[in-house]
């Protein structure tokens, strides 16, 4: 389902997810029966969420501080030149090997 801006629901036909083929995404769900996952401004959640519940303040604060180090790692990265972040990547494929 998804909810519009006056709460409203309408079913959803399809979503391709193209990077999220990972079992790690699915692996909550329940084999013989479809996923059922609330597709939020914050990304996909297990089982189905109100409309008024996605966007309390709790459930805004919670999803801040689960995308924080996400926000903080691409703004670091932002600041780095394309040369050195290649560098890096070749120094971390070397110590893998």
């Amino acid at each position: 389902m998804l909810y519009d801006r006056d709460g409203k629901s309408h079913e959803i036909v399809y979503f391709h997810f193209m990077g999220m083929k990972h079992s790690r995404y699915w692996e909550q769900c329940i084999p013989e029966a479809p996923p059922v996952f609330t597709f939020t401004p914050y990304g996909f959640v297990p089982g189905l969420m109100s409309p008024a519940a996605i966007h309390s303040a709790g459930y805004k604060y919670k999803s801040f501080k689960a995308l924080l180090p996400a926000r903080i790692y691409a703004k670091l990265r932002g600041l780095l030149s394309p040369a050195v972040v290649e560098k890096l990547k070749s120094l971390k494929r070397a110590l893998q090997r």
